[in-house]
């Protein structure tokens, strides 16, 4: 007999950090916090959310932004995961100011373990594409954007599979003074775990919806010197901040 369970979660990323002297730039591509030494995304794959917490490098060229995971797990590291992603960038001018930037996967590979039980897709079973629009004011840019893909997860190589159907948007400004960036993220899931002579097959099906913002701010305030004595008494201190939610 078949075993169908149904979930819905609906989540809020509340993990936030500071950070002074940095420009905004979006950890990972699906949604995750960062600070100087520490990166962390929450995952669904086993039903329920899991907190990981390791390091991303991001490189971004011309025409291409690579992503690499380095030793992410859980607290009690039960659970941990890997995952290296390449995507091409192609920028098309649109005239009257506006651009677009269209993103395409050309390399993806992730695993996750999880209580003994092994996740992985690359990307032969991963198409994911991003569109953005950027339009230039005079002094901001406002952008705004989606994207959508279907990964599909292999459980323990052939003892079934999870996939994961991911539809998201984007929209944010950039200026000199600040700049925010919103994604809303939401990811259908589908379990299928073939049954054994000891268990039965297992069913399940998942909704999650993840919001993230980004903030930069950028402020300017007087510092008094000490001692007064010096020949001028003081100066004005600029502090770039940014937090992730």
């Amino acid at each position: 007999m078949k075993k169908i369970t149904s979930l819905i979660l609906t989540t809020i990323l509340l993990l936030s950090t500071t950070l002074q002297g940095h420009a905004l730039e979006i950890p990972g591509y699906e949604g995750g916090v960062q600070n100087e030494s520490k990166y962390k995304e929450v995952i669904f794959i086993t039903g329920e959310p899991v907190i990981l917490e390791g390091e991303i490098t991001i490189s971004d060229k011309s025409n291409r932004i690579t992503y690499n995971y380095k030793n992410m797990s859980n607290k009690d590291g039960t659970v941990t995961m890997t995952r290296n992603v390449t995507l091409d960038k192609e920028i098309i001018s649109n005239g009257n100011g506006q651009k677009q930037e269209i993103l395409t996967l050309s390399r993806f590979r992730e695993t996750i373990n999880a209580n003994g039980v092994r996740y992985e897709a690359s990307e032969k079973q991963y198409p994911w594409s991003q569109s953005t629009i950027y339009h230039e004011k005079p002094g901001v840019t406002y952008f705004a954007g989606n994207w959508d893909g279907r990964k599909t997860y292999t459980i323990n190589r052939n003892q079934g599979t999870v996939q994961v159907q991911t539809q998201g948007t984007i929209v944010g400004y950039d200026q000199n003074w600040g700049a925010t960036q919103t994604q809303s993220i939401s990811h259908f899931i589908e379990y299928e775990k073939k049954g054994t002579d000891e268990e039965e097959p297992i069913t399940w099906q998942g909704t999650v919806d993840v919001n993230v913002v980004h903030n930069r701010t950028k402020d300017h305030h007087y510092e008094v010197n000490d001692p007064t004595q010096i020949s001028f008494r003081g100066g004005y201190l600029l502090t770039e901040k940014e937090e992730n939610i």
